[in-house]
């Protein structure tokens, strides 16, 4: 690998984290309160749940079901619209806030179900959300942080892909100068690189909510590994 490359290398590693850094802070932001929210509004409190709630469950539900390549390109063009650049970091960042907001949401009503009892969904059906969440949430802790790993891990992922799409990092850089111009031992690399990065993100997240939660965070570690391997 040439000097040049090398340093297009490192700079590319560089964009990739702030791609992922920024829209799993986002996506952690906006996917935490709506996991809530699709907790609150699901099961037994369907009924008593807000009309919010139940809108953004349903939004959730679709942008769940819809190809991750439909959100990057069609994302990478409103960027265009908006932005006036369909390429670069703020095009990928975009389509990736979206795609981690409903997975952080998923993982968070997933631990929440996971945590909930008998006695706590009864204090949800008496309209006590507020007391139910605070005995709720400390428990859910290990989930939520385990499921914000994966997210981060998955991001990885995806901000390749856009990468591959116009929207930089390692992606755009192993397409450009790996793929294109036939260099494997560089290709090679960038896969690499981005195995590095998704199973650090994945461990620290796991490692993080061992802290929390012992047992429990393994439990939901292995839960949500599947379902990030079904997404």
């Amino acid at each position: 690998m040439s000097p040049n490359l090398a340093d297009l290398f490192f700079s590319s590693f560089g964009e990739t984290l702030l791609m992922v850094g920024v829209s799993g802070l986002i996506g952690t932001l906006a996917g935490v309160p709506l996991g809530v929210a699709l907790y609150v509004a699901g099961g037994a409190n369907a009924r008593k749940a807000s009309r919010l709630a139940v809108v953004a469950s349903y939004l959730t539900y679709a942008l769940r079901a819809t190809p991750s390549i439909i959100i990057l390109a069609v994302a990478i063009t409103f960027s265009h619209f908006v932005l006036g650049a369909s390429a670069g970091l703020a095009a990928a960042i975009i389509p990736l806030v979206i795609i981690a907001t409903p997975f952080v949401a998923r993982q968070t009503e997933t631990a929440l179900h996971q945590a909930g009892s008998n006695q706590t969904q009864a204090t949800l059906d008496a309209g006590q959300n507020n007391k139910a969440l605070r005995q709720l949430l400390p428990l859910a802790a290990p989930g939520i942080v385990a499921g914000i790993g994966l997210t981060l891990a998955c991001l990885v992922g995806y901000s390749a892909l856009a990468g591959a799409l116009g929207g930089g990092g390692l992606g755009d850089y192993g397409i450009r100068h790996g793929y294109s111009e036939f260099r494997p031992l560089l290709l090679l690399a960038v896969v690499l690189a981005l195995i590095v990065l998704a199973e650090t993100a994945q461990a620290l997240g796991y490692g993080a909510a061992r802290l929390l939660g012992g047992e429990q965070a393994g439990k939901a570690g292995r839960l949500f590994s599947f379902i990030g391997r079904s997404r």
